[in-house]
């Protein structure tokens, strides 16, 4: 179930719950990172792992090609110490895949988290004319979606 205090690209203020991705470079964080408390958090650790779920609500155009989707934790909230791991990296998402209502789901690995996440999105271009998602962690799959997407 979607929770607004577990997405990455929601801003409160504004309500706004999607980010452009890569329009103004080819590389770009997602606009919220999830703070797991200063203990940093265990996610998953039961039968099914938590799920990394990352919507298109708008379609992509632009020179770039591809995207890839980093899941990155730190003890900072700026990203910035020696301590940031990369915890998933998704293959690199071909752009003609990148349509409206598409949902691509990725299985986290259970272990404890640093305190900080948060999702980094990476093309080999720009994305200078549209393109949105909305991501998310979530406690289970979408049953309409029969498998999970590959993790590199």
């Amino acid at each position: 179930m979607f929770d607004i205090h577990n997405c990455y690209t929601a801003v409160l203020t504004t309500n706004v719950i999607e980010q452009r991705v890569c329009d103004g470079g080819a590389t770009e964080a997602s606009t919220q990172y999830i703070d797991h408390g200063a203990e940093g958090m265990k996610l998953g650790g039961g039968v099914r792992p938590p799920i990394l779920k990352v919507l298109v609500t708008e379609i992509f155009a632009g020179t770039a090609t591809v995207l890839t989707i980093t899941l990155e934790t730190d003890t900072d909230s700026a990203f910035g110490t020696a301590l940031k791991q990369v915890m998933v990296l998704a293959a690199a998402i071909a752009k003609a895949k990148l349509t409206v209502g598409k949902l691509f789901q990725f299985a986290l690995p259970h272990q404890v988290y640093q305190r900080y996440s948060r999702l980094y999105f990476e093309g080999d271009n720009t994305f200078e004319t549209t393109g949105k998602v909305k991501a998310w962690i979530d406690s289970d799959p979408d049953p309409a979606q029969a498998q999970l997407d590959i993790v590199a």
